[in-house]
């Protein structure tokens, strides 16, 4: 925004490795992930390589970067409780 970029930022949240059923809660969890993308931010872009997903979006006012990043955190915080219930 105003021409400056964000810095780099460990991710700390995901699927654990090595379980025998990551593979399936992987698989469950990211079906619907590029339509949720593009319901709750059309200006985001999705990359999906096998098990690794990136999300990116540029915002051009302040405005809207607040209000899709609360809605995105409010839509892991809801994946990561569905994920504890299984």
């Amino acid at each position: 925004m105003n021409g400056e970029q964000s810095s780099w930022f460990k991710v700390l949240n995901g699927i654990p490795q090595g379980s025998i059923l990551g593979p399936s809660l992987f698989l469950i969890c990211i079906n619907d992930l590029p339509e949720l993308c593009a319901v709750e931010d059309p200006g985001s872009e999705i990359y999906l390589y096998a098990d690794d997903s990136k999300i990116y979006s540029v915002y051009y006012t302040q405005i809207y970067c607040v209000y899709y990043t609360q809605s995105f955190e409010l839509e892991v915080t809801n994946i990561n409780y569905n994920l504890y219930c299984i």
